[in-house]
């Protein structure tokens, strides 16, 4: 199996602000995301575009990478796996305020220990993302763009780098952050961590 490249790019600034928790609400991007999105994808290191793009099916993800996958000409793959964690109860929460409650506090600190009320566990989210991860290095392109999610983002980042879930919050992840990771022979590479122009 030849080298696989993965561009993964978080979406941008969405039409509830920068400091609102958004998961699975399917929130829009605002036009300050989609010009983050942009600038970050025209500034993508490398020679080359991406031969396939897939997106989470979410509108912050999806609606960009329709836009530059048909204008760049590239296939697109829209898959359920690539969204954002269902936070429940702290859906849309602002989170300089959720920050005050002390589940929230022991849910960033310890993820897999502590789940969101009414929301995703993080073992299911985990699963879903690595089945995800797994469809992905099964694709044929060389060079894919994976649009997706901060918290999605970090799971990957943790996987790769085999580090626990206490290691999520680890990661600084703004809006339009880059990561590029190189898969082959099994093995996987974290290359590039937050190139932003």
């Amino acid at each position: 199996m030849r080298p696989l490249t993965v561009d993964v790019l978080r979406h941008g600034e969405t039409e509830l602000g920068p400091h609102r928790l958004v998961g699975s609400s399917d929130v829009a991007l605002h036009d300050r995301g989609w010009i983050q999105m942009w600038k970050q994808v025209n500034a993508l290191p490398g020679p080359r575009r991406p031969d396939l793009v897939i997106s989470s099916p979410l509108r912050r993800c999806a609606s960009f990478a329709a836009v530059y996958a048909g204008h760049a000409g590239i296939p697109l793959q829209v898959d359920t796996g690539w969204a954002e964690m269902d936070f429940g109860s702290w859906e849309r929460g602002d989170v300089r305020l959720l920050r005050g409650h002390a589940d929230f506090r022991r849910f960033y600190a310890e993820p897999d220990r502590v789940d969101p009320p009414r929301g995703e566990s993080f073992r299911s989210f985990r699963s879903r993302v690595l089945r995800a991860l797994d469809r992905l290095t099964g694709v044929a392109a060389g060079h894919v763009l994976l649009i997706t999610h901060g918290g999605v983002m970090r799971l990957l980042l943790c996987h790769v780098l085999q580090l626990d879930a206490s290691r999520l919050s680890s990661f600084h992840l703004p809006h339009a952050a880059h990561a590029r990771l190189r898969f082959h022979a099994g093995r996987a590479m974290l290359t590039l961590l937050n190139s932003r122009c």
